[in-house]
């Protein structure tokens, strides 16, 4: 991720447990890497995601950042930051948090789809986000789980999201 010119893969429309497969399948790609520890210290979905996928990703957390930043000075550097506090942390590409959400791209608009609801979509449309993560979440992100274990795996609209919701809240 760190090499001149990289662009992350994208995940392709579809619905079943093809389509689940390769979701998974770029997640684990995202969660296998050092980096991947942010995700624990963001909190919210993709916490929640990276900690129901991700091997150990909390123990790394807590373990400081990866060598990428320690060692091979990559990463996020607050410097250029009006106050800085001069803080270096492994960081994500866009391109790698939009395959934890499971992002597809369709034109933009209401036409895109995730798998998981981001932070912007919870705070659109979710009545139980807050910002913290609470039972009634927790609820609704194992529900999405088993539809991705069973034969209605699928990523949803603004729209679609707007329904699910709808039900929920």
């Amino acid at each position: 991720m760190y090499e001149p010119g990289f662009v992350e893969t994208t995940l392709e429309a579809g619905s079943g447990p093809a389509f689940a497969d390769r979701y998974f399948g770029k997640l684990a790609d995202i969660l296998c890497c050092p980096h991947a520890r942010v995700l624990i210290g963001q909190g919210g979905p993709a916490s929640w995601i990276a900690r129901t996928y991700g091997d150990n990703l909390v123990q790394k957390f807590m373990t400081g950042p990866s060598l990428q930043v320690t060692f091979h000075e990559k990463g996020f550097f607050d410097s250029k930051d009006r106050k800085p506090v001069f803080a270096r942390c492994d960081n994500l590409t866009p391109g790698e948090l939009d395959l934890v959400y499971g992002h597809i791209r369709s034109g933009g608009g209401d036409h895109d789809k995730w798998v998981f609801p981001t932070p912007e979509l919870l705070n659109e449309l979710c009545d139980h986000w807050s910002g913290e993560w609470n039972n009634q979440l927790e609820f609704v992100f194992q529900e999405i789980q088993k539809e991705l274990m069973g034969a209605n795996a699928r990523a949803r609209s603004r729209g679609d999201w707007r329904t699910f919701f709808h039900r929920s809240n």
